[in-house]
């Protein structure tokens, strides 16, 4: 959908089990997002109930989508945990932060 409607996203979050059984594949999916939209959005892979599985994560790694994992066996109380996987900022945001940073100098 959000291909079809030309939405661009950094990030997206994905919460599931990752036992995909029926086509369309997300990474397969996501190739056609990337490829229409000319973009590359970080995936957060968060498994949760009986994640027996790692195709999902897999394929993206494969496909050589940046893409992190985290098992969420938490309750219903702690989903605001998640909250901070939405505010992280992009790879390139971190490094621009590092850069600005200024050393610290001798005095002569």
């Amino acid at each position: 959908m959000m291909r079809k409607q030309k939405q661009a996203a950094e990030q997206i979050i994905i919460v599931t089990d990752e036992g995909e059984n029926s086509a369309p594949y997300f990474a397969q999916a996501y190739a056609r997002y990337q490829k229409t939209l000319d973009v590359q959005s970080h995936v957060i892979i968060v498994r949760i109930g009986q994640h027996a599985s790692s195709q999902v994560e897999q394929s993206l790694k494969n496909a050589q989508v940046p893409v992190d994992t985290f098992t969420f066996n938490g309750d219903y109380y702690s989903l605001p945990n998640l909250v901070p996987l939405l505010c992280q900022p992009s790879r390139l945001d971190l490094l621009m932060e590092i850069m600005a940073t200024r050393l610290p100098c001798r005095d002569n």
